[in-house]
């Protein structure tokens, strides 16, 4: 099956991942963009693109992405609490993106309301709630300028030119 398939293809499809793996390392470069660390955009990328690797293949992404960041983190001098903050934004920066576009797929999509019956309503309602909270989200890191502190654990809202990265790199991806 795959010597029948057109070399056109084959390369489309091994340029798209490609691309699609430079955007995911994107991700832990804007995460240390945020926490304000200095480590080379090669290493980062070289350890994102193995985290990534791993966690596409094997599945469970937050545990076992997780961990190769912490392999690879921990011996350039982040700490536990630093790696926590970077898995928390890029976790957080994957759901923005689907938020946003798959909020507008909701709240502007054709449906069949006869399918529907009732519930015709619910999927544009719920487009709108996640467009919403991805607005939200991006009006927070432009009036909050101090940190959300939640118990013991304090959460710096990214500058807004960080959030809309977030926002921008996430749709991509999807």
């Amino acid at each position: 099956e795959f010597s029948a398939l057109p070399l056109t293809r084959i390369a489309a499809a091994i340029a798209l991942t490609a691309l699609n793996y430079a955007i995911l390392t994107g991700y832990d470069q804007l995460a240390f963009t945020y926490l304000g660390k200095q480590i080379g955009r090669a290493k980062i990328a070289f350890a994102s693109f193995i985290a990534y690797a791993v966690a596409n293949n094997l599945g469970l992404g937050m545990i076992s992405g997780a961990s190769v960041r912490y392999r690879f983190y921990t011996r350039w001098g982040l700490d536990a609490t630093e790696l926590s903050r970077i898995v928390l934004f890029y976790s957080s920066t994957f759901w923005l993106g689907l938020l946003l576009l798959g909020g507008v797929s909701l709240a502007a999509g054709q449906l069949d309301a006869f399918q529907l019956g009732i519930f015709s309503a619910f999927p544009r309602a719920l487009g709108a709630a996640m467009v919403a909270a991805c607005l939200g989200y991006l009006a927070l890191s432009l009036t909050r300028p101090r940190p959300l502190t939640v118990r013991k654990f304090e959460l710096t809202v990214p500058r807004p030119s960080i959030a809309f990265g977030q926002v921008l790199l996430s749709s991509l991806d999807w």
